[in-house]
């Protein structure tokens, strides 16, 4: 992942670090400039009112005067490629993907359909266990990435993997 790109950040990343109530965790391990976008907002607002208190920190930080992520809005050839998106993807993902493709920023997502795509296009990706590895240059040691993947897990994050040992290697 190129160290200078932003990352246009989903709702299921920024979900799961909410889950584990750790956002400022990924913008951290990120170290980089991160964005949403206004459907990605409204998903979570959506979890929000469907129960998902978990969200409702990452809702208000969010939408809040100091969030770590700026909301960027379609401009309009993204808006062609959203349009085309959402034929295959919800709209969070396919808001963040069309401005990943066209401003050449990174993905931030674990939808494996998006991902897919994202990939087939050439742009990069990053999601939850890489930013949980990232997270390791800043001090986190194994035992606490185990432990807040595992919260994660538990709140309902489908993860690649179990454990993170062997990425610690």
């Amino acid at each position: 992942m190129n160290a200078a790109k932003t990352v246009v950040c989903n709702t299921t990343l920024l979900s799961n670090f909410a889950a584990a109530k750790r956002t400022e965790l990924l913008t951290r391990a990120l170290d980089r400039p991160l964005c949403t976008t206004p459907e990605v907002v409204s998903e979570i607002s959506d979890g929000v009112q469907a129960g998902y208190s978990h969200l409702n920190a990452l809702e208000t930080s969010l939408l809040g005067e100091n969030s770590p992520l700026q909301i960027v809005s379609l401009e309009p050839k993204e808006l062609v490629t959203f349009r085309e998106l959402r034929l295959r993807l919800h709209a969070g993902e396919a808001s963040c993907l069309a401005i990943a493709l066209h401003r050449h920023y990174v993905l931030g997502t674990d939808d494996l359909a998006a991902r897919k795509l994202a990939k087939a296009k050439g742009v990069d990706v990053i999601g939850t266990v890489g930013a949980l590895i990232l997270a390791r240059k800043i001090g986190l040691s194994l035992a606490e990435a185990n432990s807040i993947l595992q919260e994660m897990i538990d709140t309902g994050y489908r993860s690649p993997v179990k454990q993170l040992d062997e990425f610690w290697k």
